[in-house]
C-alpha cells in the first residue's frame, strides 16, 4: 500500500467534491457550510491571514466571555483559525482593550507570524540568476522547464518548478507594466487599418473581392468609425478618413497614425516624413498629423482596442452574410458601427455615443465647407506639339505653344488638370482618361496653326460635306473619326487622310472599304488604308452556283439505268 501525505490526500478529496454534481435533497446551508469549512482549513493550512475587521471581531466576542467554538461558529471558521490567533493576542502582551485601540497596520504587526530568522539563501540566488534567465526566455526553444533544469543543475537545494516559475512570472510581469495615459476631449483621433480583411462576392462576376477595412476612434469617449474600403492605396484613405470626421461630425487636434505607407514616407521616432497626401489633409481639414514608433502597437492602444472590437462586434456577426457589392457590405457595417457606439460599455453604465455627445461632440473643430479633393503633381516636359504627357491616363494636354521645351509642373484631381510654369497657371483642363487622346485649346496653338485651320476650313461640316460626296457609309466612317475624341480638331488629319484615299483608289472602292470599317465601329485612317492595301474591299461574298453534270463520252445518262 502506497501511502500519501495527508495533505495530497486532502486536496484529491476537496477537489472530487468540487467536481461532483450535489444532489437535489441534500440541503443547500449544509453545502455552504462544507464549503467554507474546507476554505478555512485550506486557508490555516496556507498560513494566510483572515481580514483585520475578522481580527476585531474575535477581540470583542472573546471580552464577551465567548468560547473558541462559539466565536468560530459566529464568524464561520475553524476553532484552530480562531486558537491561533487568540494564542498570538494573549502573546502580544497587550490588552483586549488595547488592541481595540490600534489602527489596522499596528494590529496586523500583532497578529503576524514572526518572520523566519535570516535571509533566504534561495531566494537570493534566485534573483542574482533572473536577469541572465529573462533573455534566455525569450530564445526559440527555450522552455520554463529547462530553464528550471539548468537552475536546479547550478542550486541543486533550490526552489522546486512552481516556486520557481512563481518568481520568474513576477520579473516578467514587471517588466510588462503598462502606463495610463488620460485623453482630453476633442484631443484626438486614432486611425489603422484592421489585420484582417472582409470580403463580397462581386455580384457582376461572381468573383471573392478582398477589401481592408479602415477604422478611427477618439480616445477620450471610445467612440468609433469602420469601413470596407476598396483598396488601402492613398485615394481611399482619404476618402475614409474624410468619410470618418463626417461621422464624428467635426475635426480633432491631431490624428495618430501607424507609419501607414498611404501617409508616412519615413518613419523615425522624432521625425517622422509624411507623404504630400498627408500634408494636404492636414491643411484642408485643419488638423496635424502624428506617427507612432514602428513597432509599439502601445502607442495607440485604444484603436487597437476598437480593431479588436470590430472583430467581436461586426466582424463575427458577418461570417455568414454574403454581400454583392461594396455599398451593401458597408451598409451592414454602419448599422453594426452605431450599434456598437450606443450600446453600454462594461462597468460604465454609459454608451459610447452619449458620453460623446455630453462631452466631446462640442469641442471637436468645424468640418470644411467643401471636401477633400486628392491632388497630385508631378514634373514634365512641354512637347513640340505645344502638349504635355500625363503618363497616368495616357494623355496630352496643350498648354501655350511659346512654353515648348520648359519644364512645367502637372497638377491633377479626379475632374481637372492644372499646368504650372513656376508659380504661373498656364493652363487647365478637364481630365480625360482616353488613352492617346488629346484636349488642345485652340487658344494655345501658334497663330500659323490657327490660320491653317481656319483657311482651309477645316471643321465638321467640311469634313462630312466632303465625306457626303462620295458616299454614306464615307460619312458614316467620317463621324466616328469625328466623334472619337474630345477636341475634334486632332481628328482632321485622320480625316484629310482618309478623303485623299480617293486619290489612290477609285470612290466605289474607298466607299466600300468605309462601309466595312464603319460596320465594326473601327473607322480610322489606318484601318481603311489596309483594307485597301490588302483587297480586302474587293473579295466578293461566295454565292451560290447551281451544280450540273458535265457532258462527258464516259458519263452514261439516266436513260442507261432504268
Amino acid at each position: 500500500m502506497v501511502k500519501r501525505p495527508f495533505s495530497s490526500i486532502f486536496s484529491a478529496c476537496f477537489r472530487g467534491i468540487r467536481q461532483t454534481a450535489i444532489p437535489a435533497h441534500v440541503d443547500p446551508p449544509l453545502v455552504k457550510g462544507c464549503g467554507l469549512l474546507f476554505g478555512e482549513i485550506f486557508k490555516a493550512m496556507a498560513g494566510k491571514l483572515i481580514l483585520m475587521h475578522q481580527v476585531r471581531l474575535i477581540i470583542q466576542l472573546h471580552g464577551k466571555g465567548q468560547g473558541k467554538r462559539a466565536i468560530a461558529r459566529h464568524l464561520s471558521m475553524s476553532r484552530n483559525t480562531v486558537r491561533r490567533y487568540l494564542d498570538r493576542i494573549e502573546q502580544s502582551g497587550y490588552s483586549l482593550d488595547e488592541l481595540e485601540a490600534l489602527d489596522d497596520a499596528a494590529l496586523r504587526l500583532v497578529c503576524e507570524p514572526a518572520p523566519a530568522e535570516g535571509p533566504d539563501e534561495r531566494y537570493a540566488f534566485l534573483q542574482a540568476e533572473l536577469p541572465l534567465l529573462l533573455p534566455e526566455l525569450k530564445r526559440r526553444g527555450v522552455t520554463r522547464q529547462l530553464l528550471w533544469e539548468e537552475y536546479r543543475a547550478r542550486q541543486p537545494t533550490g526552489y522546486g518548478y512552481s516556486q520557481f516559475c512563481f518568481y520568474l512570472n513576477q520579473r516578467l510581469a514587471h517588466g510588462s507594466v503598462t502606463a495610463v495615459f488620460g485623453h482630453k476631449p476633442g484631443e484626438q483621433m486614432m486611425i489603422d487599418f484592421a489585420g484582417q480583411p472582409l470580403r463580397y462576392v462581386d455580384e457582376d462576376t461572381g468573383q471573392t473581392v478582398v477589401c481592408p477595412v479602415f477604422v478611427a476612434v477618439l480616445p477620450f469617449s471610445n467612440m468609433t468609425y469602420c469601413q470596407a474600403l476598396p483598396r488601402a492605396d492613398q485615394s481611399s484613405f482619404a476618402h475614409a478618413l474624410g468619410e470618418a470626421l463626417r461621422y464624428f461630425g467635426g475635426v480633432p487636434q491631431s490624428v495618430l497614425f501607424d507609419n501607414g505607407r498611404q501617409a508616412v514616407i519615413k518613419a523615425d521616432r522624432y521625425e517622422p516624413v509624411f507623404t504630400e497626401l498627408a500634408g494636404q489633409l492636414a491643411a484642408h481639414y485643419r488638423f496635424y498629423f502624428m506617427a507612432t514608433r514602428v513597432r509599439k502597437p502601445r502607442d495607440k492602444p485604444h484603436v487597437e482596442g476598437a480593431v479588436r472590437i470590430s472583430y467581436q462586434r461586426i466582424y463575427a456577426r458577418l461570417r455568414h452574410d454574403v454581400h454583392g457589392s461594396l455599398a451593401s457590405l458597408n451598409h451592414r457595417v454602419y448599422e453594426m458601427v452605431d450599434a456598437v457606439n450606443v450600446r453600454m460599455m462594461k462597468n460604465k453604465g454609459y454608451s459610447r455615443r452619449s458620453l460623446f455627445d455630453r462631452k466631446e461632440r462640442a469641442l471637436l473643430q468645424a468640418l470644411p465647407a467643401d471636401p477633400f479633393v486628392l491632388t497630385r503633381t508631378l514634373q514634365a516636359t512641354v512637347q513640340r506639339d505645344y502638349h504635355v504627357w500625363l503618363g497616368e491616363d495616357k494623355h496630352f494636354y496643350s498648354v501655350p505653344y511659346r512654353w515648348v521645351g520648359k519644364r512645367v509642373s502637372v497638377t491633377y484631381s479626379d475632374q481637372s488638370v492644372e499646368i504650372y510654369a513656376g508659380l504661373e497657371r498656364i493652363a487647365v483642363h478637364r481630365r480625360r482618361h482616353q488613352a492617346y487622346g488629346y484636349s488642345t485649346t485652340h487658344e494655345h496653338m501658334p497663330s500659323s496653326h490657327q490660320a491653317v485651320h481656319r483657311s482651309r476650313g477645316w471643321d465638321k461640316t467640311y469634313f462630312l460635306a466632303q465625306a457626303e460626296q462620295i458616299g454614306p457609309s464615307t460619312r458614316k466612317a467620317i463621324a466616328q473619326v469625328l466623334g472619337r475624341k474630345q477636341y475634334t480638331e486632332q481628328n482632321y488629319k485622320s480625316c484629310l487622310g482618309i478623303l485623299r484615299l480617293r486619290d489612290h483608289y477609285t470612290p466605289q472602292r474607298l466607299e466600300r472599304a468605309s462601309g466595312m470599317a464603319a460596320e465594326h465601329g473601327a473607322a480610322s485612317y489606318t484601318v481603311i488604308k489596309n483594307i485597301l492595301k490588302n483587297r480586302t474591299d474587293q473579295i466578293a461574298e461566295q454565292e451560290e452556283i447551281p451544280f450540273t453534270t458535265p457532258q462527258h463520252d464516259n458519263i452514261r445518262g439516266a436513260d442507261q439505268y432504268t
